[in-house]
């Protein structure tokens, strides 16, 4: 899957992923997304309050094992 791909999903689903063995998801909230870590920790993006910029800043923002969530899009397995 490419990051386009991972955007129009994540743009009208929530969603869950494996990377490296753990489970993460996302969840779209009013504008807004929250991304939950494989310990529930949940971290929400909303700074726009506008779903597009939210979503780009999330994947720019989200650093899951020392990586920005785009810079692995093509490493992780959609549940």
């Amino acid at each position: 899957m490419d990051l386009e791909d991972f955007k129009d999903i994540a743009l009208v689903n929530d969603l869950s992923f494996m990377y490296l063995g753990k489970e993460f998801s996302i969840i779209m909230d009013n504008n807004s997304y929250l991304a939950v870590d494989n310990n529930g920790s949940i971290t929400k993006f909303n700074k726009y309050n506008n779903v597009y910029n939210d979503l780009d800043d999330m994947l720019n923002n989200w650093i899951i094992e020392g990586k920005k969530l785009k810079d692995l899009i093509e490493d992780i397995e959609l549940l």
